[in-house]
C-alpha cells in the first residue's frame, strides 16, 4: 500500500504460517519469506539492468529498527533473535566492505591465504586435490565467510559509538494492554494502600455479594463483632476495579448461561437505536 506522493511507502509482508511457535522458526519463516521476495526482486527486468538496486536479506536486517509482538516469551526471544540478525548482517557487510576494498596484491595474498586455510581444514594439499570440484568450492567459500566475518567484526569494534547504536538499535514494541492493564492495577494497588492509610477518611464502598451481605446486615454497631461478619467485612473488596469485575460478570460471562449477556444491548438498541 502505497501512501500520498513524496511520503514514505507501507510495504506488507504477507501472513506465513510456521511450523511451530518456537522463536527460532518464526524469525526462519521470516527469513525464508524476505529471501524469496528478494529472489524475485533481483529477477526483475529492472533488477537484471541495474544491480545497484538489487536487494539481499541483509540490506533489509541492516534497516531493521522496530519490531512488534506481546510480551509473550517466544515474542521477546524472536525480539532479540532479530537484534542478532540485524548485528550479523552488518558484521558481514562491514566484512564484506573491507574485502572489496583490498588492492590487486592484497587479494592475492588473501586467496592464498583462504586456499592454504581450505586444504589445511582437508587434511592437506593431497586431501584436497583429491576432492571434487563441488567440495573444494564449498571448502574455500566456508574459510571465505570466515575471512568476511573476522575482518567485519573488527570493522564493528572500532566502528564509533554513534554509529554503533544505530547499527543495534531495534525497538521491540510489546502490546499496549498489558501496560495499560499495569497501570491500572498500579494504581488500584497504590489506591488500597492509601486508603488502609488513612483510616480517618471515608474509603470506597464495600460491595458484598448476597451472603455476604446478608451477613453485615444483622451487624449490631454496639456490639462485639461476630468472626462471620469479620470474615465478611475483610474478603468483600469496593472501589473502580470491583464494580468493573461485577460489571463483567454481569454482562460479559464467560458462561453464556450466566449473566445478561447480550440483553442490555438489544434493550438500548431497541430502546436508543
Amino acid at each position: 500500500m502505497a501512501n500520498s506522493p513524496k511520503s514514505h511507502n507501507q510495504l506488507y509482508l504477507a501472513v506465513e504460517s510456521t511450523t511451530d511457535h518456537t522463536s527460532k522458526t518464526q524469525v526462519y519463516v521470516l527469513k525464508n519469506t524476505i529471501d524469496a521476495i528478494c529472489n524475485i526482486t533481483r529477477h526483475a527486468p529492472k533488477c537484471e539492468s541495474d544491480p545497484k538496486v538489487s536487494l539481499c536479506t541483509s540490506d533489509i536486517a541492516c534497516k531493521l529498527y522496530g519490531v512488534n509482538g506481546d510480551h509473550a516469551s517466544d515474542q521477546l526471544k524472536v525480539a532479540q533473535l532479530e537484534k542478532e540478525w540485524k548485528i550479523d548482517s552488518w558484521i558481514n557487510h562491514l566484512g564484506n566492505t573491507k574485502l572489496l576494498s583490498l588492492g590487486d596484491s592484497e587479494s592475492k595474498d588473501l586467496y592464498k591465504s583462504l586456499h592454504a586455510a581450505a586444504e589445511t581444514e582437508a587434511g592437506g594439499m593431497d586431501a584436497f586435490a583429491g576432492l571434487s570440484t563441488t567440495d573444494q568450492e564449498d571448502l574455500l567459500a566456508s574459510e571465505y565467510q570466515k575471512c568476511v566475518w573476522a575482518l567485519g567484526q573488527i570493522e564493528f569494534d572500532c566502528t564509533k559509538p554513534n554509529l554503533k547504536q544505530d547499527m543495534t538499535c531495534v525497538v521491540h514494541g510489546g502490546c499496549c494492554a498489558h501496560k495499560d492493564m499495569n497501570a491500572t492495577k498500579g494504581g488500584a494497588a497504590a489506591m488500597s494502600t492509601f486508603w488502609k492509610a488513612n483510616t480517618s477518611l471515608l474509603p470506597p464502598v464495600k460491595l458484598f455479594n448476597k451472603d455476604n451481605d446478608a451477613t453485615v446486615s444483622l451487624l449490631d454497631p454496639s456490639g462485639e463483632m461476630l468472626e462471620a461478619e469479620q470474615r465478611a467485612l475483610s474478603i468483600t473488596e469496593g472501589g473502580a476495579i470491583k464494580f468493573c469485575n461485577l460489571a463483567g460478570y454481569t454482562f460479559n460471562h464467560k458462561d453464556d448461561k450466566k449473566g445478561h449477556q447480550d440483553s442490555h444491548a438489544y434493550y438500548f438498541a431497541e430502546k436508543f437505536g
